[in-house]
C-alpha cells in the first residue's frame, strides 16, 4: 500500500515539477548557445527567463511540500485519505520521501542545467581525454576525503529532513482544535519556535560533547607531510567524531519530530 500511496504522489507532484524541469533544460540549452551570439539582449532575455525558472523550483518545491501534506491529509482529501487500510505513519513516510525525491531531482536538473551552459559554449574545444584526465585528478584526491563527503552528503540528507518534518508538524499543530480560528498564524509561529527549541537542544548538548572530546580531538596530530592527500586524511580524522556527532543528533531531533506528527494525526486530529 506505501508503494500506491508513493505511485499516487510522484504523479500528483510530477504534473508541477516535469513541466518545469523541461523548461529549465531549454532555457539552458537557449542560454548556452546565447553566450557565443553578439545579441545581448537574447542572452540577457534567456538569463533572467532562467534565474525566474531557478526561483519558481525553489519556492515551488516548499510550497508543494506543504501542499500535498495539508491538502491530502488534514483537509477534506483526508477523510478519504484515513479510510485506506494504511497507518499515518505510512501516510507520512509518503508525503515526505516523494517530496525527498523530487528536492533530489530538482537538484539534479539543476547541477545538468549548470553543465548544459558551460559545456554548450566549448563545445568546439572538447576533449574526452581532457575530461578522463581531470576524473582521474579528482578521484585521486576523494579517496582521502571520501569519508567527509560521505557524512556531508548524510548530514544535509537529514537536516533537509528535519526541515521536511518541521513543515509538517508546524502545520499539524496548526490543526490542532485549540487553534481553529487562527490554523496558518500557529502554524507559521511554530514553524519558528520549533527550529527555536531545536538549535537551544543542539546548543546544550554540543556544550556536553565538546567537554567529553575535546581533549581526544586535540591530541589527535597532523602529519609533518607535504603530500597532501596525507594532510587531507589527518584532517577527516579529526573532524570525523563531529560530523558522527552532529548526525547522531539531528537524526534523534527527526526521530522526535516524526512521532510528533504521528501523535498529533492519530489522537489530535481535526480536518477542515
Amino acid at each position: 500500500m506505501l508503494g500506491k500511496l508513493m505511485k499516487y504522489e510522484l504523479k500528483a507532484c510530477g504534473r508541477t515539477f516535469l513541466p518545469l524541469y523541461g523548461a529549465i533544460l531549454l532555457m539552458s540549452i537557449i542560454v548556452g548557445l546565447s553566450i557565443n551570439m553578439e545579441i545581448v539582449q537574447v542572452k540577457s532575455i534567456a538569463m533572467i527567463i532562467l534565474f525566474g525558472l531557478f526561483v519558481a523550483l525553489g519556492v515551488l518545491t516548499i510550497m508543494i511540500t506543504i501542499q500535498r501534506f495539508r491538502k491530502n491529509l488534514l483537509e477534506d482529501e483526508g477523510y478519504l485519505m484515513f479510510t485506506l487500510p494504511v497507518i499515518s505513519k505510512e501516510l507520512i513516510f509518503s508525503k515526505y520521501s516523494v517530496a525527498l525525491i523530487y528536492t533530489i531531482l530538482s537538484g539534479m536538473v539543476s547541477v545538468f542545467s549548470f553543465v548544459i551552459i558551460i559545456l554548450i559554449p566549448n563545445i568546439k574545444n572538447f576533449s574526452f581525454d581532457d575530461l578522463l584526465y581531470d576524473i582521474s585528478i579528482l578521484s585521486s584526491g576523494f579517496s582521502s576525503v571520501k569519508d567527509i563527503f560521505i557524512y556531508t552528503v548524510l548530514l544535509a540528507f537529514i537536516l533537509y529532513t528535519i526541515f521536511i518534518l518541521t513543515l509538517y508538524l508546524s502545520v499539524s499543530m496548526g490543526q490542532l482544535p485549540v487553534f481553529n480560528k487562527h490554523r496558518n498564524v500557529v502554524a507559521f509561529i511554530s514553524f519558528f519556535v520549533i527550529n527555536i527549541v531545536i538549535e537551544k537542544v543542539y546548543e546544550l548538548v554540543s556544550i556536553i560533547f565538546r567537554s567529553s572530546i575535546g581533549d581526544n580531538v586535540m591530541n589527535i596530530s597532523i602529519t609533518e607531510s607535504s603530500d597532501f592527500n596525507a594532510l587531507l586524511s589527518d584532517f577527516s580524522n579529526i573532524i570525523s567524531p563531529i560530523f558522527i556527532y552532529n548526525i547522531v543528533i539531528y537524526v534523534i531531533f527527526a526521530i522526535i519530530l516524526f512521532f510528533g506528527i504521528t501523535y498529533i494525526l492519530d489522537k489530535k486530529l481535526n480536518l477542515e
